[in-house]
């Protein structure tokens, strides 16, 4: 699961973590199964390079079970579906590509696909596990049911 920026300069991965030390959310440090995100810059030749995506770490944690990553229209917000734990991550892009942890909401069971209208004022998350569509609005960056 991944999402560029509307820039195209920046590229962010949603990973489901096994909560062993050495896959790529665990860092060497045995943690819980949640997911990471790791980012990446691209170059103008369409080059990949990893990035931190908080001031020292080169991830940052999401609910379980990442299942389906987005960027708001404006490139100002990254979110993430966790389909165990059936939330949504919220994170702050900062511009230099840091993000920033926001209130995370709640969704049916099993989100998994996710996507923005057009305008960039409402959100749609499908959940698969009771058979809904959750519709959020969405008011500079957050989301509201």
């Amino acid at each position: 699961m991944r999402a560029i920026d509307p820039g195209g300069s920046s590229a962010f991965v949603a990973n489901v973590g096994s909560g062993n030390a050495d896959d790529i959310c665990g860092h060497g440090t045995a943690r819980s199964a949640n997911g990471c995100i790791t980012a990446y810059t691209i170059d103008q030749y369409g080059i990949l390079t990893s990035t931190p995506v908080r001031t020292r770490n080169d991830y940052i944690d999401t609910g379980a079970t990442p299942s389906s990553i987005r960027i708001s229209p404006d490139g100002t917000h990254l979110y993430v579906t966790n389909s165990a734990d059936a939330t949504i991550s919220i994170y702050i892009i900062n511009p230099d590509g840091t993000l920033n942890s926001d209130t995370p909401v709640s969704t049916g069971s099993g989100p998994t696909a996710f996507t923005i209208h057009p305008s960039g004022l409402f959100a749609y998350v499908v959940n698969t596990n009771d058979n809904t569509v959750s519709v959020y609005a969405i008011t500079a960056g957050p989301l509201s049911a």
